[in-house]
Order: C-alpha cells, then sequence, then structure tokens
C-alpha cells in the first residue's frame, strides 16, 4: 500500500507566480501613471506587452511543474495520478520506484 505524502514545493510555486503577478501590477500602475501624464502611445503598448508576457510566463511555468513533476525523493519523471471522476479531483503524482503518493494539496474542477 503506497504511503501519502504532502509536497510542499507547491506552496513555493504559488508564492512565485503571485509574486510575479504582484510585480506585473505594480510595473503595470507605474507605466499607466507615465503614459498617463505623458500622453504616450508607446507607454501604453508597453503596458499591454508587459501584461501579456507575464500572463503568458505565468501560463507556460503552471504547466510546466505540472506536467514535469519529478519525485522529490528519487527525482524520477511523473505523470499525474488518475484518481476518481468526482469532482474536485485532488492532484497526486504516484512514485512507483519510492512506493509514495505525493498530494500537491491542489485540487481541479469543482463549484
Amino acid at each position: 500500500m503506497p504511503q501519502t505524502k504532502p509536497d510542499k514545493r507547491f506552496e513555493n510555486h504559488t508564492g512565485v507566480i503571485i509574486g510575479g503577478l504582484a510585480y506585473a501590477v505594480l510595473a503595470g500602475a507605474v507605466l499607466s501613471a507615465l503614459a498617463a501624464r505623458n500622453g504616450s502611445t508607446a507607454l501604453w503598448i508597453l503596458v499591454g506587452v508587459l501584461i501579456g508576457c507575464v500572463a503568458l510566463c505565468g501560463i507556460g511555468y503552471s504547466a510546466w511543474i505540472f506536467r514535469y513533476y519529478r519525485c522529490p525523493d528519487c527525482r524520477c519523471r511523473l505523470r499525474p495520478e488518475p484518481g476518481p471522476r468526482s469532482s474536485p479531483l485532488r492532484i497526486r503524482y504516484h512514485c512507483q520506484r519510492c512506493d509514495i503518493i505525493w498530494d500537491s494539496g491542489i485540487t481541479w474542477g469543482g463549484e
């Protein structure tokens, strides 16, 4: 019977995403204030590009950490464990080498 353990690294990943979002909002607010004061179209375009780049980077980073997950103990690459089709679905990874189910603490779906 595999043992279930929480993986605390997902809390760090969430912090990185929230920190990046906060940095983008702050930079966007500063650039928006400068653009409004100077009436510069180029700065407004820069604000849009910045927001778009941060959104794409956040989506890419999120997809990366879920798709290329590695076991914290043996570093073996794992796929998400198929769970029951009930809502919400917990995202978990089963390492057969270590016989551990790593629980991300994140759920998918639900109301």
